[in-house]
């Protein structure tokens, strides 16, 4: 018997993979969301007739089971629901429209399930910008959520009774096994192991009607400058220090680490905060 890795194969399957993923054309709500040079750098490459360099293969794989599930979970309900900005003309997709009254977003992540969704802002900038747009008269409008967890909570040990775990888990010994173990000073219970498989977590949000109608100003802003960037001939590819400067966006959260443009449009990228970001936009919305 003879086994062999088929590396060609494996480069045919990320390759087409990619390809479904497909290209994103014009203005998008995320644009106001996550990284303004990065696309800047998109629509540069684009309008230069360059072939955008292609996520890395886990990125990829992470959209196409991401894309997967949403298939699955969004049969029979109204979903990829393209919705286009009065005030930016951008577009934006709603996975679906629940009953014809509320956006659901859906993501696909190895986050933790302990997690809520006030550890991603990103996520919900973009859910509070869907459900603005289909604010109409309502003096409030509320979105979900919809988050799987592939890797669930992690496995990380934690309190059976749902006790928070303090940054320095106490342990005492455990008089059946004679080992030290792990324990809960709250409830004085031995921690359990938590869980490795997918889970799935729903959360909503309400915003009221003034908080929506800032954020849709502060977005349409941001759409205003980002194309304001794209116009201007003294920002270059490769360009150094005569990119456009970070406006907004989680550079240092997550985004340059994982940039597929990066290296492609000379851009050094940020490690920490440089306090040349704006303020995030559900910040900004609640002052």
């Amino acid at each position: 018997m003879t086994i062999k890795r088929l590396l060609d194969r494996e480069e045919w399957l990320i390759d087409s993979l990619s390809a479904k993923m497909g290209r994103r054309e014009g203005r998008h709500l995320t644009d106001a969301v996550y990284c303004n040079v990065k696309a800047w750098g998109n629509a540069r490459l684009g309008m230069a007739g360059y072939d955008l360099p292609k996520p890395d293969q886990a990125s990829i794989i992470r959209m196409a089971i991401g894309i997967g599930l949403g298939d699955v979970i969004e049969a029979g309900f109204h979903h990829q629901v393209t919705t286009l900005s009065a005030d930016d003309s951008s577009t934006g997709t709603i996975d679906i429209w629940y009953k014809g009254r509320r956006v659901v977003e859906i993501k696909c992540t190895w986050k933790s399930s302990n997690s809520t969704p006030e550890d991603s802002p990103h996520w919900m900038e973009q859910v509070a910008g869907y459900a603005a747009r289909n604010l109409g008269d309502r003096k409030t409008a509320t979105a979900e959520l919809w988050i799987v967890h592939l890797g669930g909570d992690g496995g990380a040990m934690k309190c059976p009774v749902g006790h928070e775990r303090p940054a320095v888990v106490a342990k005492r010994k455990d008089e059946d096994t004679g080992r030290m173990r792990m324990f809960c000073e709250e409830c004085d219970t031995f921690y359990v192991a938590g869980n490795r498989n997918p889970e799935v977590r729903c959360w909503s949000k309400t915003w009221e009607r003034e908080e929506l109608l800032s954020l849709l100003k502060l977005q349409a802003s941001r759409q205003a400058q980002l194309a304001e960037d794209i116009k201007n001939p003294d920002y270059l590819i490769n360009g150094g220090k005569h990119l456009p400067p970070i406006r907004w966006g989680y550079q240092a959260q997550f985004e340059c680490g994982s940039c597929h443009i990066r290296e492609r449009i000379g851009c050094p990228g940020i490690d920490e905060p440089t306090g040349q970001e704006e303020a995030s936009v559900l910040e900004a919305i609640q002052q």
